[in-house]
Order: C-alpha cells, then sequence, then structure tokens
C-alpha cells in the first residue's frame, strides 16, 4: 500500500525512465484495469488549438490523476511522435474529480479520461495545404488506484489522425476542460517578501454555484494550505479566495514558476472550470 506522495512521486519517476526506455508489461495486476487508444481526428478548441486526444477507458471503482494528483498518486504521461515539423505541447487535462477527504485528498478521474495534448504543424505551412492526416505514436504511462492498490501502467500506440478538427461531440466525457477568467472574476498577487498571497475575486448572485479553488503542481512554488480545495468566502455580492503561498525560484524548471491552478463553479463534473495562471513578483527577500 503506498500511501506517501514523496515514495509514490519517486517510484513513479523511476517508472517515467522505464518507458522511456522501451515498452514493459503492467506491474501488480493482471486485470490491466486501464486501456488508452488515440483517437482517429484532432479535436479543436475554444482557444483555438487542435488537439490529439488520448483516450483513457478506466475500470470501474478505478482512477486515474489530474496534473496535481493531490496527497498521493501521479498523473499520466505521453510522449507524442509527430512527422517533421510537427510540435506538441503540454497536454490539456479536463475538470477532474475531488476525492477522498483531508490529510488524504487527491484529485483524478473515473470511468474515463480524454487527455488532449495540442499540436502545431510546420512553420510556415498554409492552413489549405496541411496534410489532411498524419500518422502519430504516442509513448503513454499511468498511474491507476482502487482503494489501496495502485498498479503502473503503459501503452505504445499508433494511428493515422486527420487533421480536420472534429467537435467536441468527438470526447467520451462529460466533464468540462478549463477556459480563461471572465471579466467578472479577478486574480491577482497581493504582500512582499515571502509573504505574498493569491487572491481571487469574484461577483456573484443570488443562487450561484459554490466556488473552490484547486493548485496545480509547480515546481519553485509552495501553497501554504495544503493540498486543497479551497472554498471562497462570500462578502457581500462577491466571494474571496485568499492563498498563502511561499516563492522558491530556485526549484524551478523550464522558466519562472507560475501560479496554476483551477477555480471550479459548482460541485459537477461537467460544472465551469477557469484556469488560474499568474507569474508572482519575484521580491528580494532582504536579511532576517
Amino acid at each position: 500500500m503506498i500511501r506517501s506522495r514523496s515514495i509514490l512521486r519517486a517510484v513513479y519517476g523511476l517508472w517515467t525512465l522505464v518507458l522511456a526506455a522501451g515498452p514493459v508489461a503492467a506491474m501488480g495486476d493482471p486485470a490491466k484495469p486501464i486501456a488508452a487508444s488515440i483517437v482517429g481526428q484532432l479535436v479543436g478548441t475554444n482557444a483555438g488549438a487542435h488537439c490529439v486526444v488520448i483516450r483513457f477507458a478506466i475500470e470501474p471503482k478505478w482512477h486515474l490523476y489530474w496534473s496535481n494528483p493531490g496527497d498521493s498518486g501521479a498523473p499520466p504521461t505521453v510522449q507524442l511522435t509527430l512527422p517533421t515539423g510537427w510540435r506538441a505541447h503540454a497536454p490539456l487535462f479536463p475538470r477532474p474529480t475531488i476525492m477522498g477527504k483531508a490529510g488524504d485528498r487527491t484529485f483524478g478521474y473515473e470511468n474515463s479520461l480524454d487527455l488532449l495534448v495540442p499540436v502545431t504543424p510546420p512553420a510556415g505551412v498554409p492552413a489549405g495545404e496541411v496534410a489532411r492526416s498524419i500518422a502519430i505514436g504516442a509513448k503513454i504511462g499511468w498511474l491507476a488506484c482502487k482503494e489501496s492498490v495502485c498498479v503502473l501502467g503503459n501503452s505504445e500506440l499508433s494511428a493515422e489522425v486527420s487533421t480536420e478538427p472534429a467537435p467536441d461531440a468527438v470526447l467520451s466525457t462529460l466533464r468540462s476542460y478549463p477556459t480563461r477568467l471572465p471579466p467578472s472574476i479577478s486574480a491577482s498577487v497581493e504582500g512582499v517578501s515571502e509573504h505574498q498571497s493569491l487572491v481571487i475575486s469574484a461577483k456573484v448572485s443570488a443562487g450561484s454555484p459554490a466556488i473552490q479553488f484547486i493548485p496545480d503542481a509547480v515546481a519553485g512554488i509552495e501553497f501554504l494550505d495544503g493540498t486543497g480545495p479551497m472554498h471562497a468566502t462570500v462578502l457581500g455580492d462577491r466571494v474571496m479566495i485568499r492563498l498563502a503561498f511561499a516563492l522558491h525560484p530556485q526549484d524551478a524548471v523550464d522558466g519562472p514558476p507560475r501560479l496554476r491552478g483551477l477555480l471550479l463553479m459548482g460541485s459537477k463534473d461537467s460544472d465551469l472550470a477557469y484556469q488560474i495562471d499568474l507569474a508572482p513578483p519575484v521580491v528580494p527577500v532582504g536579511p532576517r
């Protein structure tokens, strides 16, 4: 039984190295609770991205994890092989389900997961001259859990994928995918030095759904109030969430750390979710 986040992350880190070396069999459970596939058509997003869809069919009572799994777990990994000039970008996770209880809180998916991987064609190629279909390969790894049992698995896939974006109806899930904040919601950083907070404020009306925030996992950012979810406080006709965080720029990878997370409107998987993505000011800390 694996409960420690640090131990589980270390094991999963070793597993991703194994995946890079080549295919291996799933460990621990011969039932293979996860089946992965590549959908045969790109899907367009509201933001204009064209995405490869990696579909996970999840056996009952098992689950996969969000990009920030919570107090334990690890997210799926995807490595795409694309034709010359095509580029893949960071995967887009749909709104996760909040699972477990305080001290053992996780964020993830049951039944199915459609992971969207944005791709861009070669630079300089006019839209009308992009190939109608492309050959795509994928190395996929995952950690699936059911109660106290966790199973590592992987798959190597290939498919010919149409490049003409399909409507969202192609997706197998009713989950919402995060979008940008509307003008009615603000997010900012307050405070100085090591005493900084992410402040989210939204105007609401009577009967508005509950609002929660779940932080994403970003190297160099430490949210000090735990895994979450963090619930909004009602102040008249507005709600507010204030989250203290510590900045550790020396731990960042791929550039300065950013404050990331999801603002969840309502409690259903299909309810709206907004992406929070801010660059905190790097304030020099003076001598103590």
